[in-house]
């Protein structure tokens, strides 16, 4: 059943599609209401900006180590991020009716965070949330 098939992102019913996929594997795997609620939220923020400042995003999931770890990856073909320092710092976006705290967000909500871009080529995220002992 796991690794699941990758999920396009184009649109926000691609957003939807990817947040319950994240909320049947966060439950299947034991993770609390919160826990859940936290994953959801990290993923509708990434896969939000990959439509938003990208083009081509692909959001994966997978269940890994036994169970113990939620693994969660976007990515897209968009311009990349020049600065990454930079666009983690809250209120920072290169969007002007954007209030730039997706990535902060995600990063907060979940266990692991981590980001390659390259500018020019795309950005790829990766996030994990941890079963707790």
């Amino acid at each position: 059943m796991y690794p699941l098939n990758p999920i396009p992102i184009n649109n926000n019913a691609d957003i939807l599609h990817a947040r319950q996929t994240a909320k049947i594997l966060a439950n299947d795997m034991g993770l609390s209401e919160l826990a859940s609620a936290e994953v959801q939220l990290a993923v509708s923020e990434i896969c939000t900006n990959a439509i938003k400042h990208a083009q081509d995003g692909i959001f994966e999931i997978q269940i890994k180590n036994n169970g113990k770890i939620l693994e969660v990856k976007v990515g897209d073909k968009g311009q990349g991020i020049a600065n990454i320092s930079i666009a983690m710092e809250n209120g920072f976006s290169s969007v002007k009716s954007s209030l730039g705290i997706g990535l902060d967000v995600a990063e907060r909500s979940m266990d692991y965070f981590n980001i390659d871009s390259v500018p020019g080529q795309g950005t790829n995220i990766t996030m994990h949330k941890y079963l707790p002992i």
